[in-house]
């Protein structure tokens, strides 16, 4: 074989065993800075049509209903949620609609055809969790250096004094039978601690040995 047939072939084998690159993977180190967003993404400038036509839809959810008006945007393999807060014209159109606008937003062309005003929801929130098993695919920090599986004292040491501290409950997450800790920081972060996992005893965890299991970015707040 030629020179030139060989480094075709391996340019081949290459190209093969590359892939296509995920667009997420432009936050797998990203910093999250509290208040403000992660990396590049920014709490409050984001909008949905954008996000989407960049990163896909996910698997979005959301109640569509007059009590509700966020909707999220799931990526389960970096269990990652962005919330969304629904624009006055995008909630008026799907306030009543329910479930079956969840549906539509599977195809994202559909929905944004449909409903055209919600390509300007706006970025409310972020929340980086763990797997199952606590490990975790975003391999960022905080701005003050947290990570997901940072003990309690490793994040009081490196955040320092929160808000508040306690029991906590996460909606959007299917909790059920685990029982939450938290730390909330007034410039835009919680850091949530799973005390008491499904089938465990109250003696059986240690406060201070838990580990950071999910990270929520929204805006800051004062006192």
């Amino acid at each position: 074989m030629t020179r030139v047939g060989v480094a075709l072939l391996l340019g081949g084998l290459l190209a093969s065993c590359g892939g296509k690159s995920d667009p997420l993977d432009v936050l797998k180190h990203a910093t999250a800075v509290p208040g403000e967003g992660l990396g590049e993404i920014y709490l409050g400038v984001e909008h949905l049509g954008p996000f989407v036509d960049r990163f896909g839809m996910g698997q979005p959810s959301g109640a569509f209903t007059d009590e509700d008006t966020t909707v999220w945007v799931f990526y389960p393999n970096q269990q990652i949620h962005f919330a969304f807060l629904l624009n006055e014209p995008c909630y008026e159109a799907t306030r009543m609609q329910g479930p079956q606008v969840v549906r539509a937003m599977f195809d994202p062309s559909s929905f944004f055809a449909d409903y055209p005003d919600c390509r300007d929801a706006t970025l409310s929130s972020i929340l980086i969790g763990t797997r199952s098993r606590g490990e975790s695919w975003w391999q960022g920090s905080t701005l003050s250096g947290t990570r997901l599986g940072d003990a309690w004292p490793e994040v009081l040491a490196k955040e320092g004094t929160p808000q508040h501290q306690g029991g906590a409950y996460l909606p959007l997450l299917q909790t059920q039978g685990q029982e939450l800790e938290s730390l909330r920081y007034s410039a835009g972060m919680e850091v949530y601690f799973i005390y008491r996992d499904v089938g465990q005893t109250a003696v059986e965890v240690d406060r201070l040995g838990i580990n950071a299991r999910y990270i929520d970015i929204v805006p800051g707040h004062s006192e």
